[in-house]
């Protein structure tokens, strides 16, 4: 019997060499870890965007008010506390909810009527959220801001009071190039944009940022959301592109508040397959305490 099992077990080892254990492929869901929105406010010529923040608010804004003053957003999805190690990924789409359209005072209807470029940009440095804007109840009303606490993101620092962006408004500490990007129309009817998701589909660049955000966890820092119109384009002089150009997202504050869906991170990835040599390991492994187990019992019953 002990032979039998032995005989049984190299050939079952052998099979293990011709057929390793395969990858299996996963969707995972991720909420915001963090999100925020930095604003310009004219600090160039005396206004307080250098101290402004909102960190906790139930809004994230991208694009300019209509003092033509841009606003960029801000978020981060703890991606390797979700997925296993060495997981490679396949697709990563990013979703937001539109909460607010400029112009619209928050009633959904009317507004800014041209459709607008929204552009995911992968951060290199890191940013502070804060609890600014913490009491808000809704998106109305806090698209100036609020007073930095230290360590709060704002348009000219990372943290404020501690440390700067290379540039205002954290462009320069982000990727050349936009991982993403994605239209949200005017609010032309009734309800408009708001509360309508739209998704920042899976793009080459977008996938290499969430598989470096797994494999580095240390250099998440998540995206900048950016405008295209969040400023007048000089080539165009008759056309106002950056008057009310903003589109607001319900932040994960908002959607704590009940308000609508606050950011997701949408990953396809596969478990990577384990390699044939550890296969083999562990399945013999698992046949000789098999083995074991007969050969004692074999000696068990000897008379």
């Amino acid at each position: 019997m002990l032979k039998q099992i032995m005989l049984g077990s190299v050939a079952l080892v052998a099979l293990a060499f011709v057929q390793p254990i395969g990858a299996s492929a996963d969707l995972m869901t991720l909420t915001a870890s963090h999100d925020a929105t930095i604003f310009e406010n004219a600090f160039q010529s005396g206004g307080n965007g250098a101290t402004q923040s909102n960190g906790a608010g139930p809004g994230m804004f991208a694009g300019s008010n209509s003092n033509q003053s841009p606003r960029r957003g801000l978020l981060a999805f703890d991606i390797a506390g979700a997925l296993p190690v060495g997981a490679i990924i396949n697709s990563a789409q990013v979703q937001l909810t539109v909460g607010q359209v400029a112009g619209s005072g928050g009633s959904g209807s009317g507004g800014d009527q041209i459709t607008r470029t929204i552009e995911l940009y992968r951060m290199n440095t890191e940013w502070g959220e804060g609890t600014t804007g913490s009491t808000a109840t809704m998106i109305g009303g806090t698209g100036q801001g609020f007073a930095a606490n230290p360590g709060d993101a704002t348009w000219t620092q990372n943290k404020f009071n501690q440390s700067s962006w290379t540039t205002p408004g954290g462009l320069g500490n982000a990727n050349a190039t936009a991982s993403a990007s994605v239209q949200i129309q005017g609010g032309l009817a009734v309800g408009g944009a708001q509360n309508q998701t739209f998704t920042w589909g899976s793009t080459a660049q977008l996938v290499a940022d969430v598989q470096a955000m797994l494999n580095t966890p240390s250099t998440n820092y998540g995206w900048l959301l950016r405008n295209v119109d969040e400023v007048d384009n000089p080539s165009t002089p008759t056309v106002n592109e950056g008057f009310q150009s903003f589109r607001a997202f319900y932040t994960k504050e908002g959607e704590a508040l009940g308000l609508g869906t606050g950011p997701r991170l949408l990953i396809d990835y596969t478990v990577a397959p384990i390699p044939v040599p550890a296969a083999v390991w562990l399945f013999g492994s698992g046949l000789a305490a098999v083995a074991g187990i007969a050969r004692r019992k074999a000696v068990g019953v000897r008379v």
